[in-house]
């Protein structure tokens, strides 16, 4: 795993207090709900809160309302950088640019660099459109999300290979399907430990999955999230973490034994059917340039990739 570095100066955490800059933590969700309620439309699974608090080990996150929005910096340790997310809420010309004005302003006291990361395509033309600012737009292929209408990915777990699976795993192993709370965090890393860990060498990944996961589970209470955990023979086999919010449904962490003929397919229908039937459409999030999970998440079913763009701007006043 890579290195993080999480001690960011006391000097910086005091100006981040001066400007009303808040630490974010899982209880907050409730702070951002509305703000998210008036998204003008759908955005990346990166900008979700659900991604902020699972990730929170490696990135510390940081928030002031702004107006109409919510403006979120972020530290990432790994890559020891400032960064900032799209801001959160309903989006309108005049009052956009009147937020940003406040935001460059704070990143300008702080010494920050005006970097935006994992906007969706919507969101692009407001920062753009903001005067006196030159862009530099990163849309890289690896961070393309994943985007199914709900009748094709229903039509794709109905095809004839994916029920024979989906059914061989039930008939086979017998499996034992409960849903997550924060009492079964450690079977889940222990599952993690299992399925994930022994093929996945430390320095591949960004940061701990198995952190994350944790993060999630501890705060379920907290947070908009649902998840499955299937055990086979008494034994933690695979496990689901998903959301659904404002018609989009999100698939955010699915780590299975692949030695269980079908595993996958159930724990995919499972969650589906229990938790995301109502959306509209599904993020399977980006495939992060790996083949295999690219030909899979191709396959699934007919999709859509949603750009995820990274804006790095300078001032030209």
């Amino acid at each position: 795993m890579s290195k993080i570095v999480s001690d960011i100066p006391e000097q910086i955490l005091k100006r981040l207090k001066q400007l009303g800059y808040r630490p974010v933590k899982a209880e907050d969700q409730r702070v951002f709900d509305p703000y998210y309620d008036q998204m003008n439309g759908h955005w990346s699974s990166a900008a979700s809160f659900l991604c902020i608090i699972a990730w929170s080990d490696a990135v510390s996150s940081f928030y002031k309302p702004i107006g109409d929005v919510l403006c979120c910096v972020q530290y990432d340790g790994v890559l020891g950088e400032w960064m900032a997310l799209p801001f959160t809420g309903r989006y309108s010309s005049e009052s956009f640019e009147n937020a940003f004005r406040v935001f460059h302003a704070d990143m300008d006291a702080l010494g920050f660099p005006l970097k935006i990361m994992f906007l969706s395509e919507w969101e692009l033309p407001f920062y753009q459109s903001v005067r006196g600012i030159s862009w530099e737009t990163e849309n890289p292929r690896n961070s393309m999300e994943y985007i199914y209408q709900n009748a094709d990915f229903v039509e794709s777990m109905n095809r004839s290979d994916s029920r024979y699976r989906y059914r061989y795993f039930i008939r086979r192993f017998a499996p034992e399907t409960v849903v997550l709370t924060p009492e079964l965090r450690d079977e889940c890393l222990d599952c993690m430990k299992t399925v994930w860990c022994p093929y996945t060498d430390c320095s591949d990944c960004y940061a701990c999955p198995l952190e994350a996961v944790g993060n999630v589970i501890s705060a379920l209470e907290h947070l908009r999230a649902d998840g499955l955990l299937v055990r086979v023979n008494g034994k933690p086999a695979g496990l689901c973490i998903v959301s659904c919010r404002n018609g989009l449904g999100l698939y955010m962490f699915k780590h299975a034994d692949n030695h269980m003929k079908g595993l996958n397919e159930y724990l995919l229908r499972e969650c589906f059917t229990r938790f995301l039937s109502e959306a509209a459409e599904i993020n399977y999030t980006a495939d992060i340039g790996d083949e295999g999970l690219r030909a899979y998440k191709s396959k699934l079913a007919p999709y859509t990739l949603s750009p995820c763009f990274t804006l790095c701007g300078k001032s030209d006043i």
